[in-house]
């Protein structure tokens, strides 16, 4: 996957790993000890074991502010479902993990209007993110079907990119 290069096109690095130490130490950062803070899966098919992605979160924080989640698949599983498969299935995990309250700064184009109203002195309700390439048309359609909705965009000079940011609620989570 990591050496697709229509894969890896989609990515923050935007090219393929040069070679198998690039993709182990992207791995480690994912892997125990780093678990305490991630949580990442390897995505396979049941009926073969084959590996056809990897997914979940590992930043507490992107650009909107809150959580983020990524994913990518190998080319061969595109269109298939499995994207959406996996990112319903593993937002229904990130809603049951324990909660503990704190403070983070977070992008007003992620809060209704009465949420910035009542964040000066109260609580808004919590959001996981995503970002996408803008012309990622494949991920937008995943987010939508995984209840995420589209709130900002904003430009990476250095890789000349359009970013998409998208936001979503344990309550916008789809019925299976």
């Amino acid at each position: 996957m990591r050496a697709q290069k229509e894969v890896m096109m989609w990515t923050a690095q935007g090219a393929p790993d040069k070679d198998l130490e690039e993709t182990q130490k992207w791995a480690a950062q994912r892997l125990p000890p780093h678990d305490e803070t991630n949580l990442y899966y390897v995505i396979s098919l049941i009926e073969t074991g084959e590996v056809i992605g990897a997914g979940g979160t590992y930043r507490r924080e992107c650009e909107l502010g809150w959580p983020a989640i990524g994913y990518a698949f190998r080319k061969e599983a595109w269109g298939k479902g499995y994207a959406t498969e996996f990112l319903v299935a593993f937002m229904k995990i990130w809603w049951e993990l324990p909660r503990v309250e704190s403070s983070i700064a977070v992008d007003r184009a992620t809060l209704s209007e009465d949420e910035i109203v009542a964040s000066v002195n109260g609580t808004i309700t919590e959001r996981c993110a995503a970002e996408t390439i803008k012309e990622n048309v494949g991920s937008k359609r995943v987010l939508e079907k995984a209840g995420y909705t589209w709130v900002k965009e904003w430009r990476n000079e250095e890789k000349n990119w359009s970013i998409y940011g998208w936001v979503t609620t344990a309550e916008q989570l789809p019925a299976n």
